[in-house]
Formats: C-alpha cells, structure tokens, sequence
C-alpha cells in the first residue's frame, strides 16, 4: 500500500487514510496529547438549571473559594494562579485566571482579582457547572496577620501582605514592575526591569554615586557655556529657555565599556547642577572638547 500512489488511496478512502499511513512511517509528526491529572486543589459546583446571571456566578464564586483556601491551608501552601472555568450546555468551556505575586489562601483578596475579570464570561444559554483550579501553589510558612486588637490610632492595622495585595490588583489593569541593578556602570545599563516580586540583589557599594532614580527616556540635547573648556557650565540653554547655573558639582567621568562599546564611543563627564528656580539636573559634556572649542551637553536627567 505504501508504494500506491496517493491521489486514488485519498478520493476512495478519504485524507485520514494517507494521514495515519504518514504518522506510522513517520514521515509526519504525530503530537501526543497526555491527559493531565486533576490538580490537587480544586472546587466545583453543578446545577440543575443552567445559571446565566452575574450575579449567580459570584455567588458560586463565594462558595468556591473559601473551599480551595481552606484546602490550600491545610496543605501549609498558597496558590499563585487560580482558574474559574465555566462550562456552557453548548459544549463551550470558557476560562478566567487571576495571579498573584506571593503565594496567598485570602478567599477575599482572590475575589476582587476576579471581580473585573469576570466581565469576559459569555453564559449565552448558561452555565451547567463552575469550576475553581489552583493551577500553581507554593509552600507558605505561618504567619501572624495582626497584633491582637490591631488598631492604630483607630485605623485598622495593615497586614504584611497589604503590598503584595495592592500589587496584584494593579497588575491586572496595567504592567507592574521594579527596577534591579546590572553589572555596569554606563547609565542606560546599570538597571533593568525586573518583576515586581522579583528578589534584587543590590551589589556591593551599590548607591554610593548619586544619580537620578529615572533617567529621560531620550537624552535632550543642550547649549552650555562654561568658565573654562572643560568646567562645569555656568549657564544652560535648550531651544528658547535659558538657565543660570548656581551650583554645580562633578565632573565625575564615565568611560565607554571597551568589551560592548563600538571603539569611537567617546566618554562622558556628568555634572549635578542646581539651576535658577530650584530644579535640579544631571547633565553630561560627550567627549573632549574640540579645537573650535565646540562639545556636545545632553540633559540626563532629573533630580526630583
């Protein structure tokens, strides 16, 4: 059969004949789907009478959730991914999915990342059957979430986890993330973004140059004047604003990274210049000054 041709064996027996033929051979790959086993901690409810309404899909939802977390605390673990997962009576099985930072077993906090989300649900006839998966778990140690009484001032006392939870509802709107340092001492490297629960090692003698906490994202270029070709400037100007230098303090010199750097990469002197009016900037002259007595001033950045 292999050595028949393949038009007539496909019109008489149909594409899936010459597709197993091929699989067998190999001479096309056949992906195997494994069967995952159900996750360790989950929760699910079936109705009689398919559910439609918002409001019976958070009622659900308040019903699964203390479940999963009392299953995830007695297991000492916390989840980091949580799955609602909806069947409809048409077959359709839709899926919303909330993350955390930490690991968390707070049926609350875990309520209101999905209170947003659960917007993206399309019951169309209805739901016959909510489920809740924690899809990703972490061991948790035991912690104490508040003195006893824990209030302040008569406020009520924040929690440890009052950060990571501000953290998470953010993150579902928009990206959220931190800044950790890199081993470079050129400033568009010496940081990276990391994630917002990410550890950050600082290296050693890390923060003893002073240096503005965000860079421009484009450095802008200026007009300087200076006492001496290679002083600090005295009075800055870019396009039709001017200002007069009061005090100044540097040069601190910056050499190219010879091992990443093209080789007519020119150094750069940084100043910290406090200008009329109280502002306060990072600026920077780009190489040696020229014959014409001509060099290049850039605004790095701001001081806040």
């Amino acid at each position: 059969m292999l050595q028949q041709p393949r038009a007539p064996l496909a019109r008489r027996f149909g594409a899936a004949l010459t597709d197993t033929l091929d699989a067998a051979t190999g001479e096309r790959p056949r992906p195997l789907r494994p069967l995952r086993p159900p996750p360790d901690f989950a929760a699910a409810r079936d109705f009689l009478e398919p559910i439609v309404t918002r409001e019976a899909i958070d009622a659900t939802l308040d019903r699964l959730l203390p479940e999963v977390c009392a299953e995830l605390e007695k297991a000492g673990r916390g989840a980091r991914r949580l799955a609602l997962l909806a069947f409809r009576v048409d077959g359709n099985v839709q899926a919303v999915a909330v993350g955390t930072g930490l690991p968390s077993r707070d049926a609350a906090h875990f309520a209101r990342l999905f209170r947003e989300k659960l917007e993206r649900l399309s019951p169309g006839f209805g739901f016959e059957r909510l489920a809740l998966e924690a899809l990703a778990t972490e061991a948790v140690a035991a912690a104490q979430a508040a003195l006893p009484g824990g209030r302040r001032g008569g406020a009520r006392a924040e929690t440890p986890w009052a950060l990571a939870q501000l953290l998470d509802r953010l993150s579902q709107r928009l990206a959220v993330w931190r800044l950790a340092p890199r081993a470079s001492h050129w400033p568009e490297r010496a940081v990276a973004r990391v994630g917002a629960f990410d550890p950050v090692a600082l290296p050693h003698g890390w923060g003893a140059a002073r240096r503005p906490l965000r860079l421009l994202r484009r450095p802008l270029a200026l007009q300087a004047m200076a006492m001496l070709p290679d002083g600090p400037p005295v009075l800055l100007r870019m396009s039709q604003a001017s200002w007069r230098v009061l005090r100044a303090e540097g040069p601190e010199r910056l050499e190219p990274e010879w091992w990443r750097d093209r080789p007519d990469r020119r150094f750069r002197d940084y100043y910290r210049v406090e200008v009329a009016g109280g502002a306060r900037l990072w600026v920077c002259r780009s190489g040696p000054v020229l014959a014409d007595g001509t060099t290049g001033w850039w605004l790095h950045g701001r001081f806040e």
